[in-house]
């Protein structure tokens, strides 16, 4: 068998002046002597094994080629001089920009009301300011009500309404269309779909997030899942996974992207220490990879402490440090707090500024006269120091939000068509695994068809009793409404926060989504009738049972028309189940229909004609019902359309 070399270790030598490069100035001596490889890697042979210099790449002086491609793997020497290798490489993963995060003077207030009355503001954040950089771990931490998820809102661009100050993005301005295509925003809640296996998740996410060949894509998948640790689970469906793997797959589908910038919301709570000792080092591991990771962390223990690379501590809305993690216990001994070994500086911190209404305003003026800085350009002093020294140290530098990559130009990654045909498998494949739903829909309309059918049996030709047909005819269309609403007003709020989270992560527009929904719940409409259309689409704009109560008692069976006050007769004409009524009367009693069965000598509704005059049908009445139906059916599904940019809009402005 031929002996096939190992490529270990590849370094890129970068030009002088380019903005990415990494200031190395000799390659460090590498020992294979006892190195190990984790991961049930087989031990190497350093006899077989080969360190490559690679030459740069042409476009390797771009200015947006500033981000390292992929999760680089966390070399260090442990206890018995062994160097483990932790995480594999994600080599499909493209550069992207470091991204610098800057904020000054940020304040956040929401109205306080006594009804419809409003009585002033209360504030939630208080003149905020900070930096954070790529290439950093930072942790906001705060005891409940502090403001941590408040700020990392307003600085992900989900608040504005209310916000004051300024959000600098690599210096400038920030704008909400720009930073959507280079950060993510992970919640605390899982958003997932409940239906979905693992790696149907992946592949949809890949199929509208890259544009590359599906082969690509399934290699990034598989690489980011193995890195995660999820690769055993991709035919388990999201919903049946532990809260630790819901976490993990949040944060991979997101890593298709490739963010330069990281938002997570809270990303261990309700987590046991195992999942925290997995999802805090992968954080680390990605902000070392050159991305800004933003997490908002309740109370974190010592170990877990010990990863971030800066904390960004709040008390009431006011900053009470902004330093890193070593500098804490030295900040917190200039005030006389000794903090024991083993403890957690930061809860000590938010303990003492709880206990003592005092304290914190102390430590706010500490931050603002700059104690935090000082220790923070001494430590940046010594890391520039390091590095000219110390070959193992790089820099990575950011650069101008206006040198986007060109091929980001667009809104979204994919065209809307891509996005259209995704979403619409998406949901023929979720709504094929919801069997109750689907079982809901054939078997109450197969059941209540049976059972009307059993109670109007033999009935129909009789002229007595005409009106068990029209009874018939109203209990049909609204046992088809309950049936048609039922799903939609079920399952829709559920899946209004995964499009949501999707939606404001740059995944697809509204227009692809809200069509893909359309389309994929015909085949049902179709199957069950026609005229279910509209009353699915009004179960999805308002309250549905009110609705249908008010259609219901203007449909002109319960009540005809000439004998409803006037100040209540115009509203039959807005009632789609009157339209839908009259033109299945007009099917069955109309156009020369042949007189109806009469067994009892006297039957005043023996001619179709009759029945018409009587509820003040009309004969050339047909189209009309269909026009308006139709036009019902248009004008739903545009005002749907327009309620959900609304609600997504709104949502944004809180």
């Amino acid at each position: 068998m031929a002996e096939k070399a190992i490529e270990l270790v590849s370094i890129r030598f970068l030009s002088e002046d380019s903005v990415s490069s990494r200031r190395t100035r000799e390659l460090p001596l590498l020992d294979f002597t006892n190195l190990h490889v984790t991961h049930g890697l087989p031990l190497l042979d350093p006899a077989r094994s080969q360190v490559t210099l690679e030459p740069a790449p042409e476009d390797a002086a771009r200015p947006e080629l500033t981000q390292e491609p992929a999760i680089r793997d966390v070399v260090r020497p442990n206890e018995g001089g062994v160097v483990a290798v932790g995480m594999p490489s994600m080599t499909h993963l493209r550069r992207r920009l470091a991204v610098d995060l800057e904020f000054k003077g940020v304040s956040y207030s929401v109205p306080v009301r006594s009804g419809i009355v409003k009585k002033g503001h209360k504030i939630i954040l208080n003149g905020l300011s900070g930096k954070f950089c790529s290439g950093e771990l930072i942790g906001i931490i705060g005891s409940c009500g502090a403001g941590k998820s408040t700020l990392m809102d307003i600085l992900a661009g989900m608040r504005k309404k209310g916000v004051e100050g300024q959000i600098l993005v690599n210096g400038q301005p920030q704008k909400r269309r720009t930073f959507k295509k280079l950060s993510c925003y992970i919640s605390q809640f899982h958003s997932l779909f409940p239906n979905l296996t693992v790696l149907e998740s992946m592949m949809f996410t890949a199929n509208m997030t890259v544009k590359e060949t599906t082969a690509v894509k399934r290699d990034m998948v598989d690489e980011i899942l193995i890195a995660l640790h999820l690769k055993e689970c991709t035919d388990i469906k999201t919903h049946k996974l532990s809260g630790g793997q819901m976490k993990l797959l949040s944060i991979a589908l997101e890593l298709l992207r490739n963010p330069s910038v990281m938002f997570l919301d809270e990303p261990t709570s309700g987590l046991d220490d195992v999942y925290c000792s997995q999802v805090v080092p992968l954080l680390k591991s990605l902000a070392q990879s050159g991305r800004t990771i933003v997490c908002t962390i309740h109370q974190p223990s010592y170990d877990i402490l010990n990863f971030f690379d800066k904390l960004y501590i709040l008390c009431r809305g006011q900053c009470i440090y902004d330093g890193t993690v070593s500098y804490l216990t030295t900040f917190l001994a200039n005030f006389g707090q000794q903090c024991r070994t083993n403890c957690s500086p930061a809860a000590l911190m938010l303990k003492e500024a709880a206990k003592n209404s005092e304290t914190a305003p102390i430590f706010v003026r500490a931050v603002k006269s700059g104690m935090c800085t000082i220790e923070q350009q001494e430590s940046i002093t010594n890391a520039e120091e390091s590095s000219s020294s110390d070959p193992s140290q790089c820099q990575i530098t950011s650069v101008n939000m206006e040198d986007v990559d060109p091929m980001e130009s667009d809104e979204f990654v994919n065209s809307a068509f891509t996005q259209f045909c995704a979403l619409l498998k998406r949901s023929f494949i979720s709504d094929n695994k919801q069997l109750n739903m689907v079982l809901l829909r054939f078997i109450v309309t197969i059941l209540a068809s049976i059972l009307l059918g059993l109670v109007y049996l033999q009935i129909g030709n009789e002229a007595v009793k005409v009106s068990y047909n029209l009874g018939y005819i109203f209990f049909s269309l609204f046992i088809t409404m309950a049936v048609a609403q039922a799903p939609t007003v079920l399952t829709f709020p559920l899946e209004m926060s995964v499009v949501l989270r999707e939606h404001h992560n740059n995944w697809y527009g509204l227009k692809a989504y809200y069509l893909a929904k359309v389309m994929a719940d015909i085949p049902f409409q179709v199957s069950c009738y026609p005229l279910e259309y509209p009353y699915d689409q009004t179960g999805t704009i308002i309250t549905a049972w009110t609705v249908d109560v008010i259609m219901c008692i203007f449909s002109g069976f319960l009540g005809q028309f000439n004998e409803l006050p006037s100040y209540v007769s115009w509203i039959t004409y807005v009632s789609f189940i009157r339209y839908s009524f009259r033109g299945i009367v007009m099917s069955l009693y109309g156009m020369d229909r042949a007189d109806l069965e009469c067994a009892e000598g006297i039957c005043p509704l023996q001619k179709p004609e009759t029945i018409l005059n009587e509820h003040k049908i009309y004969e050339n009445e047909l189209a009309i019902v269909f026009t308006v139906l139709v036009l019902y059916f248009l004008c739903l599904r545009l005002a749907t359309y327009f309620v959900l940019c609304y609600k997504v809009r709104s949502l944004r402005r809180k």
